[in-house]
């Protein structure tokens, strides 16, 4: 998947590029052998240690059986303010490694996607943005309930909206 690339249905144990640290369990030789997570990074702090083990040859496997418990941000504030801080640990993130996941084209595809909404005369397009994510979120998470599609497509805007606003303050060195 585009923001989750261990979002899978399959039953089976597969590689993947990441697991967030809340569902992840390590080798403690293979963390050691990459110096482990980096204090000063946070948040993406899992992603880190993932790009480099991966880069020396190891493996991240994904079993969607594992039952994990999560806590959830307890209102929409909290749930901007924690996407926003994830935009700019991935800002954060390229300033180490340079881009590397595909999740790191965002703001450029956003950007790409504002300037045609404003350059072409159609009104509509203005949609354009909103209605891709309805379709991406109805798609991928294959809900069957109009009402669960559309909030769900809400989060993912508010999502998008905040991490790419963290990313652009993590890029000129600010925060808020």
């Amino acid at each position: 998947g585009f923001v989750s690339e261990y979002l899978r249905t399959n039953a089976r144990t597969v590689a993947t590029q990441h697991i967030p640290s809340v569902n992840a369990m390590y080798r403690v030789t293979a963390l050691r052998a990459v110096a482990g997570f980096r204090e000063d990074l946070f948040p993406c702090e899992d992603l880190d240690p993932d790009k480099r083990l991966l880069a020396r040859g190891g493996r991240i496997l994904f079993t969607p059986t594992a039952i994990v418990a999560h806590h959830r941000p307890a209102s929409p504030a909290a749930f901007r303010r924690m996407m926003r801080s994830y935009g700019q640990g991935h800002a954060q993130l390229i300033s180490i490694h340079g881009p590397y996941r595909l999740l790191h084209a965002m703001p450029f595809v956003v950007a790409a996607g504002a300037l045609a909404t404003v350059a072409l005369p159609l009104p509509t397009l203005g949609l354009a943005l909103p209605a891709s994510l309805a379709a991406y979120a109805a798609l991928t998470l294959q809900l069957r309930s109009p009402a669960k599609a559309a909030q769900f497509s809400g989060m993912l805007a508010v999502a998008v909206i905040e991490w790419h606003r963290g990313f652009a303050e993590g890029m000129r060195g600010t925060s808020t």
